[in-house]
């Protein structure tokens, strides 16, 4: 039986469309994903590439204060230290005295307690603070010290000593004032407290193995 020439056409014509769609499936389709996942992998590379791009020149803008951080710290170390230091702070009230012209007639260093973070409590003052606090102070590193002290002299030298206490390198806040007056002569008993706040330590770097083998030996 002889096939006719559209019925050879009609073959052909499904062989074509066979050829092409195995070399969709099995060439240009393949192509076409993996460029759609190189396309996807380079947004990716680009917005990392970003994110770090970002994050050194923050790193660089830290970097170039960190002299100004050495010494914010070290003002803080000062302010509230990482031990009681009270013979330091002694020392301090003493020469505040001298420069103030009174007479420290009184000084007590209570135990240290820990530090209790405020509780926010309702209040009929809309004017009154929030409590502030912080997840990284807690009663285990930050302590308070209760202090007292009285101090006698004129009027003026008793009011520069209590500005100065107030206003020196130790941290401290006086929570109460109160003042007797004899033929001229004030006396001024303050109360408050001053503060530790005990830092981590930094962790010692491990010992290479040339250090490891002579301790061994």
């Amino acid at each position: 039986m002889k096939v006719g020439t559209q019925v050879w056409a009609l073959i052909t014509t499904v062989l074509g469309i066979a050829v092409i769609a195995a070399a969709w499936f099995l060439g240009v389709s393949p192509l076409l994903a993996a460029q759609s996942q190189a396309e996807a992998a380079r947004a990716t590379a680009a917005s990392q590439n970003a994110s770090i791009q970002s994050t050194i020149a923050v790193l660089k803008e830290q970097k170039d204060k960190i002299g100004d951080y050495e010494k914010r710290a070290g003002e803080l170390e000062v302010a509230i230290p990482s031990d009681i230091e009270s013979a330091d702070f002694i020392r301090s009230l003493n020469d505040l005295a001298t420069s103030t012209a009174v007479t420290i007639t009184q000084i007590s260093l209570s135990d240290a307690v820990s530090y209790v973070p405020p509780a926010a409590t309702a209040t009929n003052d809309e004017f009154a603070p929030t409590p502030v606090s912080d997840s990284r102070i807690t009663g285990e590193n930050f302590l308070l010290v209760p202090v007292t002290l009285s101090v006698s002299g004129g009027w003026n030298e008793v009011l520069a000593f209590t500005h100065g206490i107030q206003t020196g390198n130790r941290l401290m806040l006086v929570t109460s004032v109160s003042t007797t007056a004899d033929e001229g002569t004030f006396t001024t008993t303050l109360a408050g407290a001053m503060y530790v706040l005990i830092r981590p330590t930094t962790p010692a770097a491990p010992a290479d193995a040339d250090s490891a083998a002579s301790a061994d030996g």
